[in-house]
């Protein structure tokens, strides 16, 4: 390590600082802080709030100290000042603290950035670090970037020092050999970003491995970073692994964005060799959208006791002048800014039917003055302009969604959104379907699956959170893909309310949960809940005979009847011999509908027994290879009448082992048929051969597979004969 370096150096020399054991409590309780010289930290509490686990960001400001590409992805100039406040209350009362400053400015397809960092331990010793960066956007994906980093190390001095003990035990009255150290090195990033939020980075810092100790002979090492970051309108998730000096450690971490982007929360885990484990938490409230205040709070889950963690403040200020994209939301907010001004020009624009023009200079106005009216009238007016403009293709968007063809809409949902850039709305859209996008391109298929992740997705897109929910779980416990466990982790973190009230039964799919509540809430006379359970499921399985069958048992003990018999006639479409419901609609008027469940319940009851006895029965005939028997207990299993799950689960069961039975059926004969075959050609064989004894050995194996065989039975007499001659 540099200070062990540097302090055995000074110890080595007969000198005994007082900075020594303050130095060497640093580097002992703090493995996290000083790995190294110059140690990288990260710059902003809107890092460190989330363990600095996030590499490249369109949100996070001064990331060009982790990664040199970052300065040309944020997307405004900012100013930022920071002070951190460094595990008080350790018990030798060292105060460590570091004061940051850095400015982040965009460029034309460039960014460019400086910072200075000092961190010290009260007046004995201190690092500065100061950067100058500079990336470039190479192609549409990739950014690269460079930082030069000039270090310095300065020890300071106290009575101690000034008056140092030599190493006989007597004073030397001669100051100790302290002096400065000043170094130079580089650092290098490169990001690609993907579409659907995510991007790659890596980068490397202390590229020359600078000399940073005062007697010389230790060189900082580099660091070598890699990380991913997933990271949409209102979240950024990100992780990190870096490497230095045969150390490692990841970090992981989030932020969450709330109220438009005012409020923001963060939180990271950071773990690596030896006993590092860092837990951060911070967060954020940005002021009329350019004056962000940040705090985190590290603390250490090991090593460093009875301390408070380390407390980083900042404060950013994002001002315009920069160069921004040419997105029409950033371009309008860099226009004048004087509120009556650009009220003026709203109207007139408005007027003028320049719907675009007098939506963005509204929304201008609205930003600084939430309570004006008047901008308000004039960007609700001018955005219903947009949207009868763009309706066609927002109604072409939702067909090609319904169609599976999830990409496709993805493009529509964009033009959609640069038609009107400041409709929350559309921007919402745009971002769901981003997310699904993410997941998967296309659900075009005719099969089930196909069509319930259709239902989930549009249901998302819609926010009709019960369809979305249903379809999403229900796809997922058919299909255990990768792409259906994804889609229901997404309408699960958007609904997460709606998720939490299904209170899923093991072994139970949710359509067959939700037709057992039904029938529960008939004979608790709860129709009205049956209603909405049956329905619930047809919206999943729109031909579902018994979810038709409940239903309109429901609508019956309503009272309307003529709405059940429709119900029912839809169910028989699909089963036109349904006992049940040809029962059900042959009815006396004044039968109760509960006492008519009562009583197939009861019978019921009766067919599960039987049922399921010839159901296990088969089974076990299968397993003793009688196939033959088996086929018959299977057939008889799968013709017992009645409904029910479980009697519908063991038909169903019955009519698989019936295929199975008859198949092995089939398969045993045609090897019987075989060996038939091989022991009668070879008793031929025998016989003309003169073998007699084989001959007849062989036709006896044939009748043991074949009693009766007269073929055989009359080789055998004729074998007989020529033996006794």
């Amino acid at each position: 390590m540099g200070e062990n370096g540097d302090v055995l150096n000074i110890m080595k020399n007969g000198v005994r600082l007082r900075a020594a054991p303050r130095l060497l409590f640093v580097i002992c309780l703090v493995p996290s802080l000083l790995l190294a010289d110059f140690e990288e930290l990260g710059w902003s509490a809107a890092s460190a709030g989330m363990s600095d686990s996030a590499m490249f960001s369109r949100k996070i400001p001064s990331l060009f100290y982790i990664n040199p590409a970052a300065s040309s992805y944020f997307e405004e100039p900012v100013i930022g000042m920071e002070y951190e406040n460094m595990y008080p209350g350790l018990s030798d009362g060292s105060g460590l603290t570091r004061n940051i400053f850095t400015y982040t400015q965009k460029l034309d397809g460039a960014g460019c950035a400086a910072g200075f960092e000092k961190f010290s331990l009260d007046n004995l010793y201190s690092e500065n670090t100061y950067i100058v960066n500079y990336s470039k956007k190479l192609r549409e994906e990739w950014f690269a970037g460079g930082n030069l980093r000039i270090l310095q190390k300065h020890y300071g001095s106290d009575s101690y020092t000034s008056n140092a003990i030599a190493s006989d035990g007597s004073v030397s009255r001669v100051a100790d050999p302290l002096s400065d150290k000043t170094a130079f090195t580089l650092d290098g990033g490169l990001t690609r970003i993907f579409s659907g939020g995510w991007s790659l980075s890596s980068a490397m810092s202390f590229i020359t491995s600078p000399d940073t100790s005062l007697g010389g002979g230790y060189k900082r090492k580099p660091t070598l970073s890699a990380g991913a970051v997933y990271e949409t309108g209102l979240l950024t998730v990100g992780e990190t692994l870096r490497f230095s000096e045969g150390n490692y450690w990841s970090n992981i971490g989030f932020e969450r964005r709330l109220k438009n982007e005012t409020f923001k929360v963060r939180g990271g885990l950071s773990v690596g060799t030896g006993d590092l484990r860092l837990l951060s938490a911070g967060f954020g409230y940005l002021h009329l959208g350019r004056l962000s205040l940040d705090y985190a709070f590290i603390y250490p889950l090991t090593g460093v006791k009875n301390s408070g963690g380390r407390h980083r403040v900042s404060v950013s200020f994002i001002f315009g002048g920069g160069k921004k994209s040419s997105d029409a939301e950033t371009a309008a907010l860099a226009e004048k800014t004087d509120v009556e001004k650009m009220l003026e020009e709203a109207r007139a624009a408005f007027l003028e039917e320049r719907w675009l023009d007098a939506a963005a200079l509204a929304r201008k106005v609205l930003l600084q003055e939430p309570d004006n009216s008047e901008a308000a009238e004039i960007f609700a007016g001018a955005s219903g302009k947009l949207r009868s403009l763009f309706e066609p293709l927002l109604e072409e968007g939702n067909r090609l969604v319904n169609e599976g063809r999830f990409s496709e809409a993805e493009s529509k949902y964009e033009e959609v959104l640069a038609s009107n850039p400041y409709d929350e709305s559309l921007r919402e859209l745009y971002g769901r379907i981003k997310n699904i996008t993410a997941v998967t391109g296309q659900a075009a298929g005719d099969n089930k699956i196909s069509r319930l992740i259709r239902s989930s997705v549009g249901a998302y897109l819609n926010k009709d959170s019960v369809l979305a929910v249903n379809a999403a779980v229900y796809v997922s416990q058919l299909d255990q893909s990768r792409v259906s466990s994804d889609i229901r982790d997404i309408i699960k973190d958007e609904f997460p309310a709606q998720y939490g009230e299904l209170k899923l039964i093991s072994g139970m799919n949710l359509v067959e949960q939700k037709l057992y509540s039904a029938l529960k809430n008939i004979y608790n006379a709860r129709y009205d809940l049956a209603i909405i359970e049956c329905n619930e499921v047809l919206e999943l399985e729109p031909r579902h005979v018994l979810a038709l069958t409940r239903l309109g048992s429901a609508y019956y003990a309503l009272g309307k009847k003529a709405k059940a018999v429709e119900v029912w006639k839809e169910a028989l479409k699909s089963d036109p011999g349904n006992k049940d419901i040809l029962e059900f609609m042959e009815m006396p008027g004044d039968s109760s509908i509960k006492e008519v469940y009562e009583t197939k319940q009861d019978e019921g009851s009766a067919a599960l027994i039987k049922i399921k006895k010839l159901y296990l029965n088969g089974a076990a005939a299968m397993k003793r290879g009688e196939y033959d028997n088996a086929k018959q207990l299977f057939l008889e299993a799968s013709q017992v009448p009645g409904s029910g799950a479980d009697i519908d689960g063991y038909r169903q069961k019955a009519a698989q082992g019936l295929e199975e039975a008859r198949r092995l059926l089939e398969a045993s004969n045609e090897h019987k048929r075989k060996l038939i075959k091989a022991h009668y050609s070879a008793g031929m064989s025998y016989y003309k051969n003169g073998l007699y004894s084989q001959a007849l050995a062989e036709f006896q194996k044939l009748l043991v597979i074949k009693p009766g065989h007269g073929q055989s039975l009359k080789m055998i007499d004729l074998c007989r004969q020529k033996m006794k001659k």
